[in-house]
């Protein structure tokens, strides 16, 4: 069976489809001589297919079932890069802190409050002007309070299996 392309932006590539075991997802390997080769994610190649042109740097093709393994047609669609990595962000959960600066309520992302607690960090700050004027040190009320919740197992230290 021959795999060259013969239509859209890709004519003449030969295509090998391979599992990339880290990503799970499957990427395209396109071969066109010994010199001219790439690879790319599969839903990247279907899109860029479909459309008959070349997906720009901008561009990325979202997974609309959020499992990157389905790369149905019907389950993709094209997003500037920056809403897809919002998506993303969207369904993680947030925590609520006080900043120690101004008094600010803000949300985090839980894993990250998780992530700079493991590290020792015992204060959080709303923004860069803020912590920049609290500096590295100093632990107030509202972190306190906030570690004693971790301790309790009101706020878990690390995900459950």
């Amino acid at each position: 069976m021959d795999r060259t392309l013969r239509s859209g932006p890709f004519v003449g590539y030969r295509v090998y489809r391979v599992w990339h075991k880290a990503e799970g997802r499957w990427y395209a390997q396109l071969v066109k001589s010994e010199t001219d080769r790439t690879t790319l994610q599969w839903a990247r190649l279907m899109m860029s297919q479909r459309l008959g042109r070349r997906l720009g740097p901008n561009e990325t093709v979202d997974h609309q079932d959020n499992n990157k393994t389905n790369d149905r047609h019907s389950n993709l669609q094209i997003m500037p890069r920056a809403e897809n990595s919002s998506k993303g962000r969207a369904r993680e959960p947030m925590t609520e802190l006080q900043c120690a600066c101004c008094g600010k309520i803000f949300m985090r992302a839980t894993r990250d409050v998780r992530f700079r607690l493991c590290r020792g960090q015992q204060t959080f700050r709303c923004s860069k002007a803020c912590a920049g004027w609290l500096g590295a040190g100093g632990t107030t009320g509202v972190v306190a309070g906030l570690i004693s919740r971790m301790k309790q197992g009101s706020i878990p230290l690390a995900r459950n299996p």
